[in-house]
């Protein structure tokens, strides 16, 4: 066990030395600090519940820990899927909520016209 996270430790830093203290996905400078939001995280880009390799260093990034968290076990290709159907869901919702705003209120109910 000892000698697995000693090679996990060097992986780590050749990755951290290879991608810079700067998140992939969104660019956000990490910190070696741990319990924040921009802590460093080493992702597998194709998980490895996905097949993905474990000790492949192509299949490693650096990224903050809340873009780590919210990708999951998915592979960056259906966690971009997901974040542009988020996105496009606030889109949305935010057109019907300007549309609802911008409807007139009539005082007295449906009958009082």
């Amino acid at each position: 066990m000892l000698e697995r996270q000693t090679n996990w430790n060097i992986m780590r830093k050749y990755i951290v030395k290879r991608d810079g203290l700067v998140c992939r996905a969104c660019g956000a400078e990490v910190t070696l600090k741990r319990f924040q939001p921009n802590t460093l995280h080493i992702d597998h880009i194709v998980p490895i519940a996905k097949g993905g390799d474990m000790w492949d260093e192509t299949n490693m990034q650096v990224l903050c820990g809340a873009c780590n968290l919210s990708k999951g076990s998915k592979t960056m290709e259906e966690w971009e899927a997901q974040k542009a159907a988020a996105a496009e869901r606030d889109r949305i919702t935010a057109m019907i909520t300007q549309e609802e705003q911008a409807m007139p209120l009539f005082e007295g109910g449906p009958n009082a016209l």
